[in-house]
């Protein structure tokens, strides 16, 4: 697959010096669905992640909330660049992902200044529901007033 990839590269690359081309691309690119998303102040993010054996058997599941995704992500990799350009910093040359640069305690860490935590088990009372916003959870989710407490009907 790396193959095609890269005599694609190479065939584009003259059209894409284009001015045409690009103004062509551009308006294109316009009329694609997201392309003019900004944050949502009041949207959230929901993270749910299974660890699962091999055969397929649920083990572990966590949850976790968050800003608006393009603020988290944001914040997530401002928090990173920062950790990674630090003095003492030690990183292996080469690419990493979060948990490998930084190891889980210190990611646990920036995931909390960034507005990431991780859901609290719903209790047996919960509080009141409230039904999110639908364009920033999944359609029919629900979370309380603290938006700790998440239910899918």
């Amino acid at each position: 697959m790396t193959r095609p990839i890269q005599i694609a590269a190479t065939l584009q690359a003259p059209l894409l010096r284009l001015a045409k081309v690009r103004a062509a691309l551009a308006r294109w690119s316009e009329r694609l669905p997201g392309s003019r998303r900004e944050p949502d102040l009041d949207g959230r993010s929901l993270v749910i992640a299974v660890v699962r054996d091999g055969q397929g058997r649920p083990l572990v599941t966590t949850t976790l909330t968050g800003p608006d995704p393009y603020e988290m992500t944001g914040s997530l990799l401002a928090w990173a660049a920062v950790q990674a350009a630090a003095p003492d910093a030690v990183l292996k040359p080469g690419a990493h992902g979060p948990v490998a640069a930084f190891g889980p305690d210190t990611l646990r860490l920036g995931a909390a200044e960034a507005g990431v935590h991780e859901v609290r088990e719903v209790s047996a009372s919960p509080p009141p529901l409230i039904a999110a916003r639908a364009s920033s959870w999944r359609r029919g989710a629900e979370m309380d007033a603290t938006g700790d407490c998440l239910r899918f009907p």
